[in-house]
């Protein structure tokens, strides 16, 4: 997911990879459900890049 992310998004969005191993809080939310994409707090996508929601979902910030 993340080399077709960064693909997408390269000069238009910024990434941030997190490791949810690194937070017990992370581990209880997410558990298997990795790798999973927010924009903010909105889920975009998990298991697999949409990427159409993601298009939209910088289009929505550009626009803002």
């Amino acid at each position: 997911m993340l080399e077709e992310l960064e693909s997408l998004c390269r000069g238009r969005a910024r990434i941030q990879v997190r490791d949810i191993d690194t937070r017990e809080e992370w581990i209880k939310s997410f558990g298997k459900v990795v790798p999973v994409l927010y924009s903010g707090e909105e889920e975009i996508c998990r298991f697999h890049l949409e990427r159409q929601a993601v298009l939209d979902e910088m289009s929505r910030d550009e626009s803002s």
